[in-house]
């Protein structure tokens, strides 16, 4: 199947973890909470020939290649997005075998619509050997960094129908509550808006009863 995508991810693994992190990436966003309209599939393998692996082998400087037979390249989908990955060359002495570690240089968003879903993708990326970060960032057990984040962060923080100064305020005090999250909680991020919009109207009472009188306050 050809690419459809101008731009597509393409994540190196060391053998033999290509065609295994691709299986799971590709169950866990089929078994979502929330359907998406895009299933994830496993769409295509190449493998290493013979004489590659000869020709590679024979630079006798160069890290371990995966034998002939094994997985080259893997395409797959996630809700309509395609990935490639490798089953690269690997170091046997490195965590992982990893001759390029991953890092949060980059890393892959989930827009989350519901807590259930934030709790669903949080726990199956960090099972098994996965790392959590801070403010919804996390590490699966391949070490490929990944946010999840709820849509409703974005509203919170560009809140529409506000004043300027309100929509700053909201801003900084849910920004100030998720800086102090692993895992991120929709409850506590509506909360500190809610707490926001209400020192809003204090600051605007005080303001409303200095200019006008008490009769004119909020």
């Amino acid at each position: 199947m050809a690419l459809t995508s101008k731009i597509t991810p393409f994540l190196w693994f060391p053998h033999p973890f290509a065609l295994t992190a691709a299986e799971f990436y590709v169950s866990l966003f089929n078994s979502s909470p929330s359907p998406h309209t895009s299933k994830s599939a496993i769409v295509s393998k190449s493998t290493y020939t013979k004489s590659t692996t000869q020709e590679l082998e024979a630079h006798k400087d160069t890290p371990r290649h995966p034998p002939a037979g094994s997985v080259l390249i893997v395409q797959f989908s996630l809700c309509g997005q395609n990935f490639l990955a490798l089953n690269g060359p690997y170091l046997p002495d490195q965590p992982q075998n990893s001759l390029f570690p991953f890092n949060e240089a980059i890393s892959f968003s989930i827009e989350c619509e519901t807590q259930e879903e934030i709790d669903y993708y949080w726990d199956g990326l960090t099972k098994d050997g996965g790392k959590t970060i801070d403010c919804g960032w996390c590490k699966d057990k391949f070490g490929v960094a990944w946010q999840v984040v709820p849509r409703r962060l974005r509203e919170l923080m560009d809140p529409d129908g506000e004043g300027a100064e309100a929509c700053g305020m909201v801003r900084e005090m849910v920004a100030g509550a998720m800086m102090k999250m692993k895992k991120m909680e929709i409850e506590a991020l509506e909360d500190a808006a809610k707490e926001a919009r209400e020192k809003i109207l204090k600051i605007q009472a005080r303001q409303q009863h200095k200019k006008f009188g008490p009769e004119h306050s909020i």
